[in-house]
């Protein structure tokens, strides 16, 4: 079930926090925008079911994971997601709860939207550099390969 109210439910600076705390990736399915996935937020326990908008309630879903969730609670979404994908439901659930606990990087939401003005600026501006650091990362494993079969 998809969020009806858009954006305005939740200020700018904290939702462009909890995206960067979690590292602009669905924490369900670990695609992040680097994969041109469409990141919303999720909450793990939903409004319906006595969940609030506190940012530890509120994680990255990518538009997909965030539909198939609808308002299952996360127990239940993944024993859905163990029986359809074969999801590591330890791993999975471990992944949550670190990334609920992390400190939101509020300040650092703050100066990248003050710098590019939109959260859709802003999160091109850090997908380009995690694109970036992949592309490197891969030219230096490359390197190191070609190095090594000399």
């Amino acid at each position: 079930m998809s969020n009806t109210h858009g954006m305005k439910w939740i200020r700018h600076t904290t939702r462009l926090a909890i995206y960067l705390r979690d590292g602009l990736a669905c924490v369900w399915c670990g695609e992040g925008v680097e994969s041109a996935r469409s990141l919303t937020l999720d909450h793990i326990t939903p409004r319906c079911r006595g969940g609030t908008n506190d940012p530890t309630n509120l994680v990255t879903a990518c538009r997909d994971c965030n539909d198939r969730k609808g308002d299952k609670l996360m127990s239940e979404f993944f024993r859905h997601m163990w029986d359809a994908h074969g999801l590591d439901l330890t791993a999975s659930y471990r992944k949550v709860m670190a990334s609920r606990r992390r400190v939101l990087p509020r300040e650092q939401a703050r100066e990248l939207l003050a710098a590019r003005g939109t959260i859709a600026r802003a999160v091109a501006r850090e997908a380009s550099k995690l694109c970036n650091a992949v592309v490197i990362g891969r030219a230096v494993t490359g390197a190191i390969g070609s190095e090594a079969s000399k």
